[in-house]
């Protein structure tokens, strides 16, 4: 089996304009467009995205993370303090507030993933099949769009785990300095302070990087595969490791940075023959 990432743009343009434009009604874009909406919703699973130019301004004396410390760092340590005072005079309130909004967000991930996985197989046959039918493959993929919604939170909590394991290490290495400074309101900054602000900055490249990698397997080549094959999310993930992504490396990095910016091109696929 041969990949091709040019072979498919051609015919991934023809088939657009077929779609869209033979023949234009406003009620057949609205169709389509609304299990597109729905598969987008779920491209962000997993590898969470992680701003790192907080430990780059820490030199100087700006903050922390420069040697010796300075104004913005004593200003952080009291605003700290203020907010722990604060937290320990109205936590009768705080906690549960804390904790009813949690459960809300809870519940908006567990339903906005359950409804992208539903909406990525009614997009993918829809695109396929050149119809705007919503209750027929929202019935007929229901075992594997469940399959891809089980697999998605399991995914979101492994991702969740990891980067509270980075933040961790990295908070202990810093915890040292920070409790010296909460108890005397001056923080200097030592070797850990650079130890934990290096490690996160570091940590969190590769895990940007993986993320990136393993996610564009998942989605832009397990996910059709699960389609295609009619399998369950792990065996399309296994399959798509060792059939596509490990044999065709190169062709495969190149086809997941033509989709970097427009997710919605991963629909056209690769040129599988």
């Amino acid at each position: 089996m041969s990949i091709s990432v040019i072979d498919p743009i051609s015919p991934s343009f023809s088939r657009t304009g077929l779609l869209l434009f033979r023949p234009f009604k406003f009620k057949r874009w609205f169709v389509l467009a609304l299990p597109a909406w729905l598969w987008l919703l779920g491209e962000g699973s997993g590898g969470f995205n992680f701003n790192n130019n907080s430990s780059s301004r820490g030199g100087g004396r700006g903050g922390p993370g420069g040697p010796g410390g300075g104004g913005g760092g004593d200003d952080f340590v009291k605003v700290v303090q203020h907010g722990w005072d604060f937290f320990l005079s109205n936590m009768a309130w705080i906690i549960p507030v804390a904790l009813l909004f949690l459960l809300v967000i809870i519940a908006i991930w567990l339903f906005l993933r359950w409804i992208s996985s539903r909406g990525t197989f009614m997009f993918f046959d829809n695109i396929v099949n050149n119809d705007t039918r919503i209750k027929v493959p929202w019935a007929d993929f229901k075992t594997i769009s469940n399959s891809l919604f089980k697999f998605r939170i399991c995914w979101d909590l492994l991702w969740i785990a990891i980067w509270f394991m980075v933040i961790g290490i990295s908070s202990a290495l810093l915890w040292s300095d920070f409790h010296r400074a909460l108890l005397t309101g001056h923080y200097d900054a030592s070797g850990l302070t650079v130890a934990g602000l290096l490690f996160l900055f570091v940590t969190g490249l590769f895990l940007a990087l993986a993320g990136w990698i393993l996610n564009s397997i998942i989605f832009r080549l397990a996910v059709p595969a699960m389609y295609i094959r009619r399998m369950n999310a792990w065996p399309a993930v296994k399959m798509a490791w060792r059939e596509l992504f490990v044999p065709h490396l190169g062709v495969c990095l190149l086809y997941f940075l033509s989709t970097l910016r427009w997710p919605s091109s991963a629909s056209s696929g690769c040129s599988w023959r």
